[in-house]
Order: C-alpha cells, then structure tokens, then sequence
C-alpha cells in the first residue's frame, strides 16, 4: 500500500524583525499560518501536522498538532532537527514541509512538485527562482523529500535533489517588513479564504 504525505508546517511564535507574523492575520484575512493549513488540506492528500510552540493553541480539525520543545524554537534552531522531531511521532512519506511565510503559494506549486518526485523517483524536490546569473535558489515555497533522507544522508535533500522553479512574481517569502507589505497588498486583492478557527488564535 503507497504510502501517503506528511505534510509538516513549522510555525514558531518567535520573530524578531516582525513580532507573530506567522499567525496575525494578513491582507485583511486569515494569517499565513491558517493559510498554509487550508492549502495543506483541501489537497486532500496526506496527513498534515502543524509543529508550534504557540502555547493557546489547541488540537481540533484535520490538522494534528506537535507541541516544539523549546530548543526547537530558537533563532539558532535548525529545520532539520524540527523535522526529526516530528517524524518520531507521526507517519507519512514523502514529507512535505510548508513555511508559512511562503504567502504566495498554491496548490499548483506543491502539485508540480509532487509529480516531479513521483515521475522520476527523486530523493528530494525543491522550489527555487532564478537568479540573473542562471542559478536556481531555493525559495520555500515548498520541500518535498524522502523520510528516510535524515538517517540515511544526514540531510533532508539526498543525493538526488530535483528542482521546480517558481516564476519570481509568485515567489515571496515574508522576513522582513518590506515583505509584510508586500504580502498585505497581493493577498488582500485576491480572494480572502475562511477566517481561523478558534482553535487557531491570530496572536498570543
């Protein structure tokens, strides 16, 4: 039996340049983290696990909740050690890990990945933008990879990491205010989607 999805959204409370910007609501709407988690499950596809410090959240929906430890939530904390602790604790392959802060993202994003990971049996597939010089840099708008990745190569990608590029107008990842901005003003024009659930409160 195939295996499904997991699909991992990170979602600590900590921002330094832009105090709770993963879960204030954002262009008149839901934040970026309920965005992420409405993408995540109208594909309909896989297990989906929000991995959070947030101390008010609450278990409730389709998504399942991983409390982070607060070593897992610092500035000097890396992404791959979050993922290994979330896979301890749940089931799914390949993983599919979702920054919120990736504002711009669709399903057809995450879609196009998906296909290039299953056509050509990849390690690892990642989103990336093209840079004037002809290089690809990886963007977050999406990472799919192997759940075995971690034990077996010491990283998430593997040694056959296949790449999707994201046209640069839809590629935005929100770390800076300029990047709020920015946010505010695309998503606002575009149709709003449900507001949060309580369970998902928009601020601490």
């Amino acid at each position: 039996m195939k295996d499904q999805p997991l699909f991992l959204i990170p979602a600590r409370v900590g921002s330094k340049r832009i105090p709770h910007k993963n879960f204030m609501p954002c262009g008149g709407g839901a934040s970026l983290v309920q965005r992420t988690i409405d993408l995540a499950t109208a594909l309909d596809a896989g297990t989906v696990v929000l991995s959070t410090d947030h101390p008010l959240i609450q278990p409730g929906g389709p998504v399942l909740l991983s409390h982070r430890p607060s070593r897992l939530a610092t500035d000097e904390a890396q992404m791959a050690d979050v993922v290994r602790d979330v896979i301890k604790r749940f089931q799914g392959d390949p993983i599919i890990l979702l920054e919120p802060t990736a504002a711009l993202r669709t399903a057809a994003h995450i879609a196009s990945g998906l296909f290039l990971y299953e056509m050509n049996m990849a390690t690892s597939v990642v989103s990336v933008v093209k840079e004037q010089d002809g290089w690809g840099t990886r963007d977050g708008t999406f990472y799919i990879f192997r759940r075995s990745n971690l034990a077996a190569y010491g990283n998430v990608y593997g040694p056959q990491c296949l790449m999707v590029e994201i046209p640069q107008e839809e590629s935005l990842s929100v770390d800076e205010p300029e990047d709020w901005e920015r946010a505010e003003r695309l998503l606002a024009s575009s149709s709003p989607p449900p507001a949060p659930p309580p369970s998902l409160p928009s601020h601490p």
